[in-house]
């Protein structure tokens, strides 16, 4: 996948420290890799408007069960619990570092590595608005 480093210019309504767009690298994490240090969590990239970071996070979450008169579910749902595992200026290094963490994880579903947007084809992000003129 292509990121594009503009895409994370616009805030989050909900969190203006924050930007809008995150790019999420999985889910969770299977059982036979969650470890007490490392719990189930998804990983996720944003960047932190008020520092100029980008940021790759871990946000946690706990399995629950849904009962009901003849089922159970087994299910889960995030914690408030998060963990900032990569804050860097370089977007470029921030994916390096999410989708080594994807590899991590996923072992053999391993990926391509994502490429950083150069705002013109053939490497050009979908939602890239082109190459910015400096005012």
């Amino acid at each position: 996948m292509l990121i594009c480093e503009y895409e994370f210019n616009n805030s989050d309504p909900r969190n203006p420290s924050y930007s809008l767009c995150e790019v999420d690298y999985y889910a969770g994490i299977c059982q036979d890799k969650q470890t007490v240090r490392t719990p189930n969590h998804r990983l996720s990239m944003r960047k932190n408007l008020k520092m100029g970071r980008f940021e790759v996070y871990r946000k946690y979450i706990e399995p629950i069960a849904v009962i009901g008169k003849d089922f159970i579910i087994q299910t889960s749902q995030e914690t408030i619990d998060e963990e900032v595992v990569f804050s860097g200026t370089s977007l470029e290094d921030a994916i390096r570092f999410a989708d080594g963490e994807y590899n991590r994880y996923n072992g053999d579903a391993q990926k391509e590595p994502d490429e950083l947007c150069q705002h013109k084809h053939p490497k050009k992000a979908t939602n890239c608005p082109g190459e910015r003129v400096s005012s």
